[in-house]
């Protein structure tokens, strides 16, 4: 893994592991975690156009008026895409919006891309 990886990683308290099984999973105590895993674990075209998004959005190319940008929530990580970053709407059990985080899309961009090439190596 490269540094600016294990970096993201760690900032995020983030791990990709092995099971003894061969089972790769994604741990970790931020709900970033279970996030990553679940568009990990998605259709590799999915990835890659949510990547090729990201780019967009690094690249200020993104139109967040004419686009939906509610498009890569999955399960139960409600999220949007905004110029800032990906905001992640935090809901108690009630559907009720809590709070929000934003996380840079370089760092989603690090962590997709270093999940979907850990998921590849023997």
């Amino acid at each position: 893994m490269n540094q600016e990886l294990l970096q993201t990683m760690n900032k995020y308290c983030i791990s990709f592991i092995k099971k003894p099984s061969g089972i790769k999973e994604v741990h970790g105590t931020h709900y970033l975690s279970g996030f990553i895993s679940k568009w990990g674990n998605s259709h590799p075209d999915d990835v890659i156009d949510f990547i090729a998004d990201i780019d967009k959005c690094i690249n200020r190319q993104f139109d967040f008026e004419n686009l939906d940008t509610t498009m890569y929530s999955i399960d139960n990580y409600d999220t949007e895409l905004v110029p800032a970053g990906l905001i992640f709407f935090n809901k108690n059990s009630t559907g009720y919006v809590t709070s929000t985080d934003i996380f840079p899309y370089e760092d989603i961009k690090i962590l997709l891309v270093g999940w979907s090439n850990f998921k590849l190596l023997a």
